[in-house]
């Protein structure tokens, strides 16, 4: 979403280029992001990635590397150089858009649950660390998921960036929260159920199954509450074992599936409450959604969603925490409206217009003046 908010951002500035190893359906990508790119506002350049590769599951650090070792070998082609997502070593001073910690070993094994079973459909029996090892070779001396000591590396919560100046102290890191597209009005209170939403991927940190937990406790107190699921149900072992567990709940959980767009902003806007269970994301836009939507968010306190609730009385330290904090805020009305009228507040600061800005402010800190406008070549990678 932020890629393509960044080229909403530059392009009647700067003649644009996305480098990409996916495909590019302009009408889809709107849709799920909000935007409203055109043909022709923005070229794109396709990393030489097998189609069978692009569609593999389980092969995403191997689409990575590929990818970054192309944008290595067109980086002479650009004024200005940025990497959408993971940070890219482009062999000169870029901008990196870091969106989570999991590219780093380090970071990853902090703050990333481990990936259930083999390493997908990959072939053979490599191991985690063979692979990985192939995929730093084929970057061919770039590095892969590395950054250059003069590069600008930009997070997108304050606790992440506080996290990359611990582990490298010497980084210049700024700050911008991502861009939250929500059309939608919320609903008067009133009109909303009493009930929860999970939003995200179904995946093993995003901790679903903790979700599930907390609020099977504060339904044994009393609480005739209920759960909406939405995220892809993909296959694998975690989300199957995720689904078996609403279908064996299914009269207070239901599983929606992938929804985006209206479909999915007319579930958040018609719910009350939230419950979200990464401890340690960098940000959260599903949980800036559900704030965008009208809902109260519960959250893990470690991590950047407690940013975007801005409430400690929504932040939680572990489940039986949370099922404390949630029964609170359940059993007081008075409560709720205090709360709804903060985190209402919160919300503003995740709009559209606070991120183009932003970009805008940290292009020119790599000294690519705007005042040039579209006789200058930008590159986004992604």
């Amino acid at each position: 979403m932020a890629t393509l908010w960044a080229i909403q951002a530059l392009k009647d500035e700067y003649d644009v280029t996305l480098i990409t190893a996916g495909d590019v359906d302009l009408t889809e990508l709107n849709r799920f992001c909000g935007t409203c790119l055109r043909e022709g506002d923005f070229r794109v350049r396709q990393a030489p990635v097998p189609a069978w590769l692009r569609r593999m599951r389980g092969a995403q650090a191997l689409r990575s590397a590929l990818h970054q070792r192309h944008c290595r070998r067109l980086a002479g082609e650009f004024d200005v150089l940025a990497s959408g997502y993971d940070p890219c070593n482009f062999g000169r001073r870029a901008v990196q858009f870091i969106a989570d910690l999991g590219w780093d070993p380090q970071l990853r094994g902090t703050y990333f649950a481990e990936d259930e079973g083999p390493l997908g459909s990959l072939p053979g029996r490599l191991t985690r660390a063979a692979y990985h090892t192939l995929c730093r070779a084929l970057t061919q001396r770039a590095g892969w998921n590395t950054f250059r000591g003069d590069d600008i590396l930009v997070a997108n919560s304050a606790w992440m960036a506080a996290v990359i100046r611990t582990r490298w102290p010497s980084s210049r890191v700024e700050v911008l929260y991502p861009p939250v597209a929500f059309r939608s009005g919320p609903l008067p209170w009133e009109q909303k159920e009493v009930g929860f939403v999970c939003l995200g991927r179904i995946a093993p940190e995003k901790r679903v199954d903790a979700v599930i937990q907390i609020l099977s406790q504060v339904r044994a107190r009393g609480h005739a509450v209920h759960l909406h699921v939405i995220g892809p149900m993909d296959g694998s072992p975690y989300s199957t074992r995720i689904e078996r567990t609403c279908r064996a709940n299914a009269d207070w959980i239901q599983v929606e599936g992938m929804k985006a767009g209206l479909d999915k902003e007319r579930i958040l806007t018609a719910h009350r409450f939230a419950v979200h269970g990464w401890a340690g994301e960098p940000f959260g836009i599903a949980v800036a959604e559900m704030a965008k939507a009208g809902c109260l968010p519960f959250v893990p306190e470690l991590g950047g969603a407690a940013e975007i609730v801005g409430c400690p009385e929504l932040c939680y330290r572990d489940p039986p925490d949370a099922v404390t904090k949630i029964e609170a805020v359940l059993k007081s009305d008075a409560l709720q409206e205090e709360l709804r009228q903060k985190v209402q507040q919160s919300a503003c600061l995740f709009g559209s217009d606070a991120y183009t800005a932003g970009v805008r402010r940290i292009v020119g800190l790599l000294g690519a003046s705007t005042s040039a406008r579209r006789d200058r070549e930008w590159a986004l990678a992604r």
